[in-house]
């Protein structure tokens, strides 16, 4: 985090551009953030991107009260974040990679292997033995999972079973991914500088945190219940508004019908 040596006077911060993607969920950018705030200028935004220099160890020592920190299993996963209108050459950390979204294929030469339901040892280059299994879905599709044990002996016994047991905890991450695309808007930046790049992935993970201490204490429900409250309550505004000015509705639209 960066170092500060006097009170900040600025007018964005964290907190302000946290609950900006927390309510937002459409319209992206600096911009968009000022117009909702009025007297928030785009660039008080644009210079809090730019300015702030946050590190995973300042999120964590934000949430470490509320992590039981004794048992439990590290899942790992990566996500990618979709910028498909993007120039590579104008915005950095922006670059090409393969993607079933965009480009229909598959490039993995896993699928030419004939796995056993209880897996099949193999050999990863440049790792050593794992254990592959695959999943089938209506669909047709096939995923494929990896574990690995140092113990090659154990490695060899895990069974489908236990797969499943390890998948079902780290499905978690999977809805992590959803949750912070649909309702934390890491996605969704128009700046291309790092610094500002990493300072709203920063805000858009923090976000999620928001989110899920809400969900542990029983305020919400699930994730996508504050922008569903926000679009309700923006939505009944709109109708009971226009419902009193009437429309100018045409006299014909107004006869009684069977419905």
């Amino acid at each position: 985090m960066r170092a500060t040596t006097k009170p900040s006077t600025a007018k964005c911060d964290l907190n302000t551009y946290t609950l900006f993607l927390l309510a937002e969920s459409k319209y992206p950018g600096c911009t968009r953030l000022a117009e909702i705030m009025e007297d928030l200028s785009h660039d008080s935004v644009n210079r809090f991107l730019l300015r702030e220099q946050y590190e995973p160890k300042d999120l964590f020592d934000e949430v470490k009260l509320y992590i039981n920190l004794v048992g439990g299993t590290k899942s790992y996963d990566d996500t990618v974040i979709d910028k498909p209108h993007s120039d590579p050459k104008l915005t950095e950390l922006i670059g090409y990679v393969y993607s079933g979204r965009h480009h229909g294929k598959n490039f993995t030469q896993v699928q030419n292997l004939e796995i056993p339901e209880n897996g099949l040892i193999v050999h990863l280059k440049k790792f050593g033995q794992v254990k592959v299994f695959r999943r089938s879905f209506k669909n047709e599709t096939h995923r494929y999972y990896i574990m690995f044990l140092p113990d090659k002996d154990a490695l060899f016994l895990i069974s489908l079973t236990e797969l499943n047991k390890l998948h079902s905890i780290h499905w978690g991450i999977e809805c992590y991914h959803r949750a912070i695309k649909q309702v934390c808007g890491i996605e969704l930046f128009m700046v291309r500088t790092s610094e500002a790049i990493k300072t709203h992935f920063f805000s858009a993970i923090r976000a999620f945190t928001q989110l899920e201490l809400m969900r542990t204490e029983e305020l919400i429900q699930n994730w996508y219940e504050v922008q569903r409250n926000l679009s309700l309550q923006v939505a009944r505004d709109f109708i009971l508004e226009h419902l009193e000015q009437k429309m100018g509705l045409n006299t014909h639209s107004q006869t009684p019908v069977n419905a």
